[in-house]
């Protein structure tokens, strides 16, 4: 998929009406009109946050976007960013690629997106190393249901040395869900019957202080780590009312309580394989084991390889 030159005619990514009627214009085989209008209406706030997050390509950079569908992130970076995007997604079944096209008559635009498809926990990405300037897990981490250290792995080795990486996630410590839980209400997704995809509930969702050590740790080097307010928080109807006043609050309280965190990092050395027992159950770990290197070097990849009991292998 190739990137844009220029930014959409009368289309300004400091204006949320003109984004919201250049990404409503596309269109493509079963789009459903009033689902789209309510995801664009819901998701635009945090789209222009990422977007602010990606740095002006110098050079046409080459940008691996991690979880691509349903593009809207994909269509904004290409519109306003100078990048070559290559898009991805999970496996939903047993396809390796998944092919979209979308067309907007009004803008005159048309892009195919030809996604690889493949498990980012599990499987060596189809890329080369150190193929990519920059890599973007935008709303991803939070569904990763076992080991997110593996896909920070895969993603280090296919960055080039100095290459960037933006993660965006909810933040597990947002005002909403501290107010939910005074009044004894539930902080955990719902159950998602009848999604088309897998894995499409939030398996665990991360505070700032988590998710920034989770990436400093694993060989990058963090250049922004931060929360931000999007305006659109999902508070209970009985507790709406008071959001105002407890935002206020949870100014003052210890952590970031902001609605979504935002890290940005280089690639800094070689990668190295950080549990943090913040996120990673102790015990269990104990019995990880992963053997995929053949030299271990103290320090930088010998915690899957030493963690749990010796076995034939080892």
């Amino acid at each position: 998929m190739s990137a844009a030159a220029a930014a959409p005619p009368g289309v300004s990514e400091s204006d949320p009406e003109s984004l919201a009627r250049y990404l409503r214009s596309f269109d493509w085989p079963q789009r459903n009109a009033a689902v789209e209008e309510m995801i664009i209406a819901g998701g635009l706030p945090l789209w222009r946050e990422i977007l602010r997050f990606v740095p002006q390509s110098q050079r046409r950079d080459r940008l691996l976007e991690l979880g691509s569908p349903p593009f809207h992130t994909t269509l904004l970076a290409q519109g306003f960013r100078d990048y070559e995007i290559t898009t991805t997604a999970g496996v939903i079944d047993d396809r390796r690629r998944l092919l979209q096209r979308v067309r907007s008559a009004e803008f005159a635009a048309e892009y195919e997106f030809d996604c690889a498809c493949f498990d980012l926990e599990h499987e060596r990405f189809p890329f080369d190393d150190a193929s990519f300037d920059a890599a973007m897990l935008c709303e991803v981490i939070e569904h990763l249901t076992e080991n997110p250290v593996f896909a920070l792995a895969e993603i280090h080795r296919v960055l080039r040395p100095g290459g960037w990486l933006l993660i965006s996630t909810p933040n597990a410590a947002r005002s909403g869900n501290l107010l939910r839980l005074f009044f004894g209400g539930n902080v955990f997704d719902q159950y998602h019957l009848g999604a088309p995809l897998k894995g499409s509930r939030h398996s665990r969702e991360y505070t700032l202080r988590e998710l920034g050590g989770l990436v400093a740790g694993s060989g990058f080097r963090v250049e922004v780590a931060t929360g931000r307010n999007l305006g659109q928080i999902q508070y209970t109807r009985r507790t709406r009312p008071l959001e105002p006043l407890f935002r206020l609050l949870t100014l003052a309280a210890p952590g970031n309580h902001a609605d979504h965190l935002f890290v940005r990092a280089v690639k800094d050395g070689p990668f190295r394989w950080h549990f943090p027992l913040e996120i990673f159950d102790e015990g269990h770990l104990r019995g990880y084991l992963d053997v995929h290197d053949d030299e271990i070097i103290v320090g930088v990849n010998d915690v899957p390889h030493t963690t749990g009991p010796w076995g034939p292998l080892r």
